[in-house]
């Protein structure tokens, strides 16, 4: 009684239904009387459910009752876990990625968002990409593949980018939703010269402004329509790029759970100082305490350096220079 095998059994006894709970006895009648049919168990009207303890247990059961009852099946039935992710991998995947697309294809606009990540198995990249689309007056977000990476520079993201969505109406795509400001605003770019290029210059904001696509009156629509009018988004855009790459050493050396905290006084006092003397004479920065610092008036005119003199960063200047 104190073998493994036999306290596995006993307990599994306990959580197992009885006969009984399926079957009624009948009483002696005259012979060839036909049994009464069996009552309904009192936990469940599913069969799967009282014998599925768990999950495991329960798709077992399905699989049983469907090849028990046909003898031929069941004596050529194989399927072991190779067979299982094969017929998966190779047989049921690209069936639903058939359908995803064809659900993409006739909602219309869509969204596409993808993230770069470490697989920590394969301590490979992986790019996971979804589609976002409206469907049955809902918001859809579905899975629609991942690749395994190796170096990925702007160009292999935009590789592998286009190799994902090929089979997309890109003229639908309304967004791309991207995981971070360097190297994916470098695919941003690539994408939107290679869009305008595949049809004729024409944009999603024009595409709406001419009618042939309805205006999804939504803020991020008016963002970008602003946005496009705008003969300096591409320099504020550099700008922009210019200061996150100012903050990325500060925000990565902070996301940690080091003890670092004691440092953060004298590298939150660079990191401003960095980002004022942009526009800020130096002399008034020069041997300033953090104290000082803070209660700095940047909005003080006399502190300021002349206009042409603002550092707004190389990318920037540059893109004002061929305007």
């Amino acid at each position: 009684m104190q073998s493994g095998k036999h306290i596995t059994f006993a307990t599994a006894r306990q959580h197992q239904p009885q006969i009984n709970d399926f079957c009624t006895a009948t009483a002696n009648g005259e012979e060839g009387a036909r049994p009464q049919p069996a009552e309904q168990p009192q936990t469940s009207s599913d069969i799967r459910t009282i014998f599925g303890s768990t999950p495991t247990l329960r798709a077992e059961v399905i699989w049983v009752l469907r090849t028990g009852p046909d003898s031929v099946l069941a004596q050529s039935f194989t399927c072991g876990k190779d067979k299982s992710r094969y017929v998966a991998a190779f047989g049921l995947a690209p069936y639903f990625k058939k359908e995803l697309i064809a659900e993409v294809k006739s909602s219309g606009p869509f969204v596409v968002m993808f993230d770069e990540s470490l697989n920590h198995t394969t301590k490979n990249k992986q790019l996971d990409l979804h589609v976002r689309f409206w469907k049955n007056n809902h918001v859809q977000s579905r899975f629609y593949g991942s690749q395994f990476l190796g170096h990925a520079t702007a160009q292999d993201l935009l590789h592998h980018f286009k190799e994902f969505v090929q089979d997309l109406d890109l003229r639908n795509m309304i967004s791309v939703s991207m995981d971070g400001p360097n190297v994916n605003w470098k695919l941003f770019e690539h994408l939107q010269q290679e869009h305008a290029e595949a049809f004729g210059g024409s944009q999603l904001i024009v595409v709406v402004t001419q009618k042939n696509l309805p205006n999804p009156r939504t803020s991020s629509y008016d963002c970008l329509a602003v946005a496009r009018n705008d003969p300096l988004i591409m320099a504020k855009f550099h700008f922009f790029m210019a200061l996150s790459r100012t903050f990325t050493p500060f925000l990565t050396k902070y996301q940690t759970d080091e003890p670092v905290l004691p440092f953060i006084s004298q590298d939150l006092t660079v990191l401003i100082k960095s980002l004022l003397k942009r526009f800020i004479k130096s002399e008034v920065l020069h041997n300033i305490t953090p104290l000082q610092l803070v209660k700095l008036d940047t909005g003080d005119m006399a502190a300021r350096i002349q206009l042409k003199n603002v550092d707004i960063g190389l990318g920037a200047e540059a893109v004002l220079k061929v305007m």
